[in-house]
């Protein structure tokens, strides 16, 4: 037999290669153009078997617009109807397609109660959201706090556009939240600074690192302004130090040196910013309110304040306006470490976006 000709047993195996292959290749296509979606498409009687448990058999009205929307009209809720939609979405750890549903609920009930305790002007900043629960309904405010007595009277009919939904609305509002959000000036016009810290990277022969580390520490934060000092590696790969601030002694962060070409050409950098803003995420907001979160602002080195889930077993929703008093005193301990490569960092404050109060009905 010729050395150029394939044998039976090696056809078998290209075979096989093939029609793997072809498998791999089809399992992408079939992923990409979303032939294989996890779940079940919803169907009208589905729809019908959800609104007999929310609203009870014969209190509503079903029409299918078609394959992916329904109409539900609710004659004991002065007509008012709302559309659910069958969606999919990228969903877990693998975001496989998933058949879900949402529904423009809380906008059909929010356009037919704003009116009467919102004025037209104040309508113009009440925006929706569709959603698995019925959806959201968030009124927006732009103002400095300045005028405290202004947003209190709004939050407060607010409050009460909320005790009204849940009262007489509760079939409709169940699932569903309302949030006031208060939004300053410097979300507009915040400065960009970068959230990452300048790289150094110099080609040496020095074995150590202590004065290339000096070096960069002094260009960043002025001589004889920090300490630092080596911490174990973990196997990263690179050297790990342990830094703080004269200024700010009491907020540490992390200094890396990477070295390769052989040892003659190191990389350093710190993770000043990314480190703080991590701490000030993860750390409780002493206001002793559950729920209550600052999520940082990595590129304009500002915050907003969040609190959420208030409606559960809850009589009083917090004072926006004090929670924004608190919010200033508690970030503005972080400004001198979160401006520290800034000659004025002293002097600077940490802004405050937006703070929002959000109540689940």
């Amino acid at each position: 037999m010729c050395a150029g000709i394939i044998g039976e047993d090696q056809m078998a195996g290209i075979r096989k290669i093939s029609i793997l292959l072809l498998a791999l290749v089809l399992a992408g296509i079939a992923t990409a153009c979303h032939l294989y979606v996890d779940g079940r498409s919803l169907t009208t009687e589905e729809v019908n078997r959800q609104l007999a448990e929310r609203y009870g058999a014969g209190n509503y009205q079903l029409k299918q617009l078609d394959r992916e929307h329904w109409q539900v009209s609710l004659p004991q809720y002065a007509g008012l109807h709302y559309t659910v939609t069958s969606v999919i979405h990228r969903g877990g750890v693998v975001p496989v397609p998933q058949h879900s549903q949402e529904e423009n609920r809380m906008e059909a009930l929010g356009r037919l109660l704003a009116p009467r305790y919102f004025t037209a002007d104040e309508i113009k900043g009440i925006s929706y959201a569709s959603g698995f629960g019925g959806g959201g309904m968030t009124v927006e405010l732009q103002s400095d706090f300045s005028d405290e007595a202004k947003i209190r009277e709004l939050q407060s009919r607010l409050e009460t556009l909320c005790r009204d939904m849940k009262e007489n609305y509760a079939p409709l509002a169940k699932d569903a939240y309302v949030t006031l959000t208060v939004r300053s000036d410097s979300a507009v016009t915040g400065q960009e600074y970068g959230a990452e810290s300048p790289k150094l990277i110099r080609w040496t022969s020095d074995r150590g690192n202590s004065r290339l580390i000096a070096s960069y520490l002094d260009s960043l934060y002025g001589a004889g302004n920090y300490s630092c000092e080596e911490t174990e590696d973990f196997g990263s790969g690179r050297e790990t130090y342990q830094v703080r601030l004269k200024q700010a002694p009491e907020q540490e962060f992390h200094l890396y040196v990477q070295s390769d070409w052989f040892g003659f050409r190191k990389t350093i950098w710190d993770t000043r910013y990314r480190d703080i803003c991590d701490l000030i995420d993860y750390n409780t907001f002493p206001l002793g309110i559950e729920g209550a979160h600052i999520s940082p602002d990595f590129n304009r080195r500002g915050c907003r304040v969040s609190v959420s889930n208030l409606a559960y077993g809850r009589d009083r929703v917090p004072d926006i306006t004090n929670l924004h008093r608190e919010a200033s005193e508690y970030i503005r301990k972080y400004a001198a470490i979160i401006y520290a490569d800034q000659t004025d960092g002293g002097s600077k404050q940490v802004p405050i976006f937006s703070i929002s109060i959000s109540v689940d009905l």
